[in-house]
């Protein structure tokens, strides 16, 4: 695929029974390319040698790009551990940019609706951010399929979503994880979120 470059040092997610784990490229060869042993939440993912692996690729210029290859080679450069990937393959240039998906630790304010007695906001822990949605974190059990309205800030100023829990892990400490739709949302409201997606990945990359 035309402009279709792998660079080292770049941002990668690897998708896997549902879940995301990130990763960063460790190195570029002709025919293969290492990574960083993929984490999430203090969890890591030890592919085995010939699993092939479903990669959201964040190149430059905001480009993202879906594609697949197979684990050729597990190694260890200290304590470091790594993945070596087959050559690319089926390679797809993704359009929908509300699936790009950035971490994000930040404060985010949510309340059940179906709960008359929920009139305040709770306060959560956000975890990641998509123009499609959010993980947070927090003590409080929600349901699955629960509806909520999430209460974000975007500069100077508040969004008031819509949302649906779609997923509900427990942690280790006790709290919970949610996997967040957004499901009634303007579409000036979800510009404003990607931008500030892309903002935040300009800014890790800088840092990086």
């Amino acid at each position: 695929m035309a402009n279709f470059e792998i660079k080292i040092n770049d941002n990668i997610e690897v998708l896997y029974n549902k879940e995301i784990y990130k990763s960063k490229i460790q190195d570029v060869e002709d025919d293969s390319t290492s990574i960083y042993l993929p984490g999430s939440e203090g969890k890591y993912l030890p592919l085995e040698i010939g699993e092939e692996t479903h990669i959201v690729y964040y190149g430059e210029r905001d480009r993202v790009y879906s594609f697949k290859c197979k684990v050729i080679k597990r190694s260890a450069d200290g304590a470091v551990r790594l993945l070596t990937l087959g050559k690319p393959y089926d390679i797809e240039r993704i359009q929908r940019r509300n699936f790009v998906r950035v971490s994000y630790l930040e404060s985010v304010q949510y309340r059940i609706n179906e709960d008359s007695s929920s009139i305040t906001f709770k306060n959560a822990t956000m975890i990641d951010l998509s123009g499609g949605g959010l993980k947070f974190r927090t003590a409080d059990k929600i349901e699955k399929e629960e509806l909520i309205t999430l209460r974000l800030k975007y500069h100077d100023n508040e969004i008031f979503i819509k949302s649906k829990v779609v997923r509900r892990n427990t942690n280790d400490n006790g709290d919970y994880t949610y996997g967040v739709e957004f499901i009634d949302i303007s579409e000036m409201d979800r510009e404003k979120i990607i931008q500030l997606v892309f903002q935040i990945m300009r800014k890790q990359n800088e840092v990086i």
